[in-house]
């Protein structure tokens, strides 16, 4: 469904203490916030022989923080504060936090951002389990036909 004159790639743009927040209102309600917090550090600025860095922090950041210390904590603000809707993703130049959340909530959701970005801890049971999941991703992607051509055509 198709929504007159919503642009599904609009954010608009506040800054909070020089931290910058993305941010649209749904057409479907206007009760319901899309936030979404992007850092400057992808995979481009992954230093040499350390692929993958910046993928790997995105994952150990939401495992625990200073507030947060163990990951049931964290489970249930995603479930609380974003219905479940939390995402991120890592890319060439940047890594984004993203979720949905009612607008009474989003002073909660936009301090759990500053959390997992400024304060996340990096506990050894953590470092472990996350850097076992993104060998899993990458084998994923590695063993999947059409990127390995990809990959061929390119190298």
């Amino acid at each position: 469904m198709a929504f007159r004159g919503f642009d599904k790639m609009a954010f608009h743009e506040i800054d909070i203490n020089g931290f910058k927040v993305y941010f649209r209102r749904l057409p479907t309600t206007k009760k319901y916030l899309e936030i979404r917090i992007t850092v400057r550090v992808g995979a481009r600025l992954d230093p040499p022989g350390k692929d993958g860095l910046a993928h790997f922090l995105e994952h150990v950041a939401i495992e625990a923080t200073e507030k947060f210390l163990v990951r049931n904590k964290i489970e249930e603000i995603l479930f609380k504060v974003f219905d479940d809707t939390f995402g991120a993703e890592t890319v060439f130049d940047l890594t984004a936090f993203y979720g949905g959340c009612n607008r009474e909530a989003d002073t909660k959701a936009i301090n759990f951002f500053k959390e997992i970005i400024f304060h996340p801890l990096m506990k050894k049971v953590s470092i472990e389990k996350e850097r076992k999941i993104i060998i899993n991703e990458f084998w994923d992607d590695f063993h999947n036909k059409k990127n390995v051509e990809l990959l061929r055509k390119i190298y």
